[in-house]
Order: structure tokens, then sequence, then C-alpha cells
């Protein structure tokens, strides 16, 4: 446990050290330029959000048709950890964090302003109903959704815009990812605490895999990204048929491992350089730096440590 609790302050340390190399360099420290405005920060930022979304949305649903399932709450406190971890790697995209309060007044036609509103709207709305969680009714379980569902929308546009400029893409594969993604988190939490996940969860889940797969073969995803689909969807079809916490904890590891993979785009050549994408007419090809990936790292615990500390708190 010693050794655990080191690793988590030497990454949180790690990101803030980051944090303020950024700040003081701007974008000195990575790979990136004017032409290459797609980082590994604006990934996490992405991943990160999506799973926060995500979770915001699963759990909407459950308190909406399923109240038996208040106990899901407790997950709230990582939506909030997701939520902050995937805003402090937008402002560490900006290269100097004292832009932020200059783009967020006065600016309406930026559709990235406008997510980043929206998910200040999640950990507002996620603290809220972490806090009055043993009283949390209808209104407020509508308002979660109504939130959620307005975050994922705009999100998924901002994602498609910036991945896929130019290109044919498809904003549902973003969402049925991020649903994705926040079942796993979900699941894990379930899984820590009571060893078992509900089966209402599991079946939804199973739905998602499945559409999931079948809008990819309505785009001719590229093979890699339509076999590990098939594959979460087998795993979580044999967790709900055989509820086994070694199956469950593989798949959530597929998913999420699959959910930043794909947001790399590199899911048939990890580890190659981002695919040459048009930007502004200008064809690119970029590599995270070490340092990018140590902060992407430290985000993902912070998320994680964030969420540990509020649960308890709560």
């Amino acid at each position: 446990m010693a050794h655990i609790v080191a690793l988590v302050i030497a990454c949180v340390l790690l990101a803030f050290i980051a944090w303020a190399h950024v700040g003081k360099g701007g974008l000195a420290g990575t790979k990136l330029s004017n032409d290459s405005p797609w980082g590994l920060y604006i990934v996490g930022f992405f991943y990160l959000g999506s799973i926060a979304v995500g979770m915001l949305c699963i759990l909407a649903v459950s308190l909406l048709f399923q109240p038996g399932m208040a106990s899901l709450t407790r997950a709230l406190a990582y939506v909030v950890g997701f939520m902050v971890a995937a805003g402090l790697l937008i402002v560490f995209d900006l290269g100097r964090p004292l832009r932020l309060p200059a783009m967020l007044v006065g600016n309406p036609a930026s559709l990235l302003v406008w997510d980043l509103y929206l998910c200040a709207a999640v950990v507002v709305i996620a603290i809220g109903s972490l806090v009055a969680r043993a009283a949390i009714g209808m209104p407020l379980a509508g308002l979660m959704f109504v939130v959620g569902v307005g975050a994922f929308l705009v999100h998924s546009r901002l994602f498609v815009q910036y991945q896929y400029a130019g290109q044919r893409a498809d904003r549902l594969s973003y969402v049925l990812e991020g649903l994705m993604n926040g079942f796993a988190v979900l699941f894990a939490v379930q899984l820590f605490h009571t060893g078992a996940v509900p089966e209402p969860l599991v079946l939804a889940a199973v739905v998602i895999a499945i559409a999931r797969v079948l809008v990819e073969l309505a785009h001719s995803v590229a093979p890699g990204e339509l076999v590990v689909g098939i594959v979460e969807a087998v795993l979580l079809f044999l967790y709900k048929a055989y509820p086994n916490p070694a199956v469950a904890g593989l798949a959530l590891l597929v998913i999420l491992i699959h959910g930043l993979v794909s947001k790399l785009g590199a899911v048939d050549s990890f580890g190659a350089t981002y695919p040459a994408r048009a930007i502004a007419g200008r064809p690119r090809s970029y590599r995270p730096t070490s340092h990018e990936y140590a902060v992407l790292v430290a985000s993902i615990i912070m998320a994680i440590c964030i969420g540990v500390a509020l649960e308890w708190l709560a």
C-alpha cells in the first residue's frame, strides 16, 4: 500500500510540475505547433471528459427508471474526478493557462467555449447530486440527464470537428464509446464495493456494445476497431451469462484501453505517429513526447484519486 501511495503522490506532483512547465514555456515542451492543434493533451481531454459525461448519463437514466439503484450514486464522485482531470488537460493544451479567462469571456461563437461551460455544469450537477444523493428525486435525476446529454452533443461535435476535419465521421460512435467507457468505470466502482454489478446495468452495457459494433459496421471502420468492439460485446455477454469478476475485469480493461487508443487514431498501428490529416489544408504528422505521456498518465491517476477522496468525504 505504501508503494501505491508513493506512486500516486509522484504522479500528482508530476502533473503539477508539467503544468508549471507548460505555463512557462507554452508549447515548447511538446511536438505541437500552429499546424498541429491535435495533441495528446486534447486527446486526454476528450477521453476523460467522455468517461465523465457517459457516467452522468448512465446514472441519470438508472435513477429515473430504476430508483432501487440509488447505491450507484457513489460513482458521482468519479464523474467529478474525471471531468476535473479533463479540464486540467485542456488548460495544458492551451499552452499558457492565463489564456483561459480571456477565451471564456466574450467568445460565444466558439464551440470549445460552450463545451467548457457544459463540462463545468457537469461538475456542478455531479457535486450537487453527490451532496444530496440521499434525496435525489425525479427532478434532479432529470436535470442530470439533460446536462449529460447536452454535454455529450457538444463534446461529440467538437471531437468530430477536430479529429476528422474535412472527413466523414459519425458522432454516434463517439457517444457510444463514451457510454462504454462510462459503464467500465461504473462497473469498476461497483465491483470494488459489492463484488457484483446490477443485472439491468450489465444488460444495458451489452446493448450499447452491440449497437456500437453495428454502427462501426455501417461506417466501415478499421478492422482493429471492429474486432475489439466485438470482443467487448462478447466479454460483457459472458459476464451477464456467467457473472465472474475476472471476466468483468478483463472486459473493463479492454474497453478503457480501446477508448483511449481509438482516440489516438492508432488502433491498427499503436505506437506509430498520428495519422497525417489535413488541418487548414496542411497535412501533418505528430508523435507525442514522453513529457506529454507523463502528463496524461498522471491526469488519469489524479482523476481516480479525486474520485476516491470525494467518495470518502461523501
